[in-house]
């Protein structure tokens, strides 16, 4: 949601540290409606759970890609 790697990874990191620091998962933007049952989606508002890993995933251009594993101590 907040676009490719770089000044937005950055953006997309920070979202990361405070659902990690909050105990919350943020909710999926734009998302109405998921056609699989069995995936979990997080809409409209955080979802409070206890958290110890986030992982940002930086895609960019030419298909790079750069997941950011973020571990709490």
């Amino acid at each position: 949601m907040t676009g490719q790697f770089g000044a937005a990874g950055a953006l997309a990191v920070a979202t990361a540290v405070l659902a990690l620091a909050r105990g919350a998962v943020p909710p999926t933007a734009g998302c109405r409606t998921c056609r699989r049952g069995d995936l979990a989606v997080v809409r409209d508002a955080p979802l409070a759970r206890p958290l110890r890993t986030a992982v940002v995933d930086g895609i960019a251009r030419g298909g790079a890609c750069r997941p950011l594993r973020l571990r709490t101590p």
